[in-house]
């Protein structure tokens, strides 16, 4: 077989292999894109739930409040119908953003109250079908704080019922809600950044469960077009003893956007290799077998010299089999004198070491720290600081991974400025730091790590711009000649447990 028609059937072997690789990598991508779009949509629902708790605790705080009020206990007690107190809540209903504010005594028969319409602010005299339900309706089924939502006159509200107690016995009750209106679904669709609107009946009972804090979420997600999603919050309506929900519908620009970039990406990848068809069968008699047959003559004339041993494993008897032969030679030349080579740069390196590793002070990883501090221990006492930054993972202004390692960088080299050439400084661990320290003296080591911790705390580190302020805790121990590893980082430990709870920004000596 010809080596055109050898090259032929490779390039169209790995052509259908390329295309079943791209094609399972895109369908593999496209699963994982939708996984994020419905992991966005989970965090929606919640952003959404969150929304409505909070204004339901917000609800609930005014109905505390009030419960207490003495001029509302005197209202209940004396049936008062007509008070300047009931002028300050309709204030109060207005500046807290809610709609319903009724006082009810304990038979439940309303006393005063007015519903406030937020998108007109006028003041409305209470549906009687509110008052109907709230007389007839058990007072368990009202007060369970699971039962929020109710329907009046056509208008969804989330409610809360509060008890008015006075010495241990119930006087009234007082009812505060919200409507769910265009301004509270505008809020909603600020948050997650979607369009809400209330639905009073979907059509499907089919539902999944989302287990949020205390309580269960029902929702369902559909997706109607490419470009268009809609998802639905069930909630129960205790008037109408029905569900109702909120739909959401998001425009899908994660999944489009995502989507675009593959196939411009598969389309790239296509047309490469094409490409690279077409110049491999446009120029490969002109250029590639000549060019074959002068390196054979090259390999030839150098190889004559040379006694050859090792050889590839050839198949075929053509050009390039021939040229796999002499390349085979030459590998063998060349890989000799590279060993020989390299064993005189490691040779070399390893002198070069073992003549300045002791006496320069270097920024290690824990592994070398550990290396050094076997050679330390074998050899004299000496001393340990082992720290790490306060609150690491909650420095202002660098969340970021690059600007933390920037920080930790900066650190290092503020450090390693003030102490001595024989001492060696590295990183233990991610927030961890170690110092050796050719000291004996537990006092004066103890100056030396105050010394860096004062400094550290004066000092402002400037990250890309942006002022930064930290302290240090350290722990630090003497360590004795041919002292166990294990017993060392056991003190270190318990010396910087201890400087993080007596406060941090200390220096404990174990």
């Amino acid at each position: 077989m010809s080596i055109n028609k050898k090259v032929s059937l490779l390039f169209s072997t790995v052509f259908i292999i390329f295309f079943i690789i791209i094609s399972l990598f895109i369908n593999y991508r496209v699963q994982n894109i939708e996984k994020l779009e419905n992991k966005i949509i989970i965090n929606n629902i919640r952003k959404v739930q969150s929304l409505l708790d909070n204004y339901y605790e917000k609800l609930e705080n005014i109905g505390y409040e009030y419960s207490a009020d003495s001029n509302i206990l005197y209202d209940l007690e004396n049936k008062n119908t007509s008070t300047k107190v009931f002028s300050e809540k309709i204030d109060y209903m207005k500046r807290l953003d809610i709609s319903y504010f009724i006082v009810f005594n304990k038979h439940r028969d309303i006393l005063y109250g007015k519903y406030y319409d937020i998108s007109s602010g006028e003041y409305l005299p209470i549906s009687s079908e509110l008052l109907t339900f709230i007389k007839n309706t058990p007072i368990k089924t009202i007060l369970n704080k699971n039962n929020r939502y109710l329907t009046i006159d056509y208008e969804k509200v989330l409610f809360h019922f509060e008890k008015v107690i006075y010495k241990g016995k119930v006087q009234g009750y007082l009812l505060i809600g919200r409507t769910i209106d265009s301004n509270f679904l505008t809020s909603i669709s600020e948050v997650v950044e979607d369009y809400s609107s209330l639905i009073s009946n979907y059509g499907l009972n089919s539902f999944d469960i989302l287990n949020y804090k205390d309580s269960e979420i029902s929702y369902t997600i559909k997706k109607i077009e490419n470009n268009r999603l809609f998802y639905y919050i069930k909630f129960k309506d205790l008037v109408e003893s029905n569900n109702f929900f909120i739909r959401l519908i998001n425009d899908r620009e994660v999944y489009t956007n995502m989507i675009y970039e593959l196939k411009i990406i598969l389309l790239l990848f296509i047309l490469m290799f094409l490409l690279m068809l077409i110049i491999f069968f446009i120029f490969m008699n002109k250029l590639f077998i000549n060019r074959i047959k002068y390196i054979t003559s090259i390999i030839k004339r150098v190889s004559l010299s040379e006694s050859l041993n090792y050889s590839l494993n050839i198949k075929y008897n053509d050009e390039i089999s021939y040229l796999m032969k002499k390349i085979n030679e030459m590998f063998r030349v060349i890989n000799t004198q590279h060993k020989v080579a390299l064993k005189k740069e490691i040779d070399k390196n390893n002198r070069n070491k073992s003549i300045t590793l002791d006496t320069k002070k270097i920024v290690a990883d824990k592994s070398t720290i550990s290396n050094l501090l076997k050679k330390w221990l074998a050899s004299n006492d000496f001393s340990i600081v082992l720290f790490e930054i306060d609150y690491f993972n909650k420095i202002d202004n660098i969340n970021e991974f690059n600007l933390k390692e920037l920080l930790k960088k900066e650190l290092l080299e503020v450090i390693s400025s003030e102490i001595s050439k024989k001492d060696i400084l590295g990183s233990f661990d991610e927030e961890k730091f170690i110092v050796l320290i050719d000291e004996k003296s537990s006092l004066n080591v103890l100056n030396i790590a105050n010394r860096i911790r004062k400094l550290i705390e004066k000092k402002i580190f400037f990250i890309e711009g942006k002022r930064v302020f930290i302290t240090l805790s350290m722990g630090c121990t003497i360590c004795m000649k041919n002292e166990s590893i294990e017993n060392i980082y056991e003190r270190l430990n318990e010396a910087l447990l201890e400087a993080k709870r007596s406060g941090r920004n200390k220096v404990v000596f174990n």
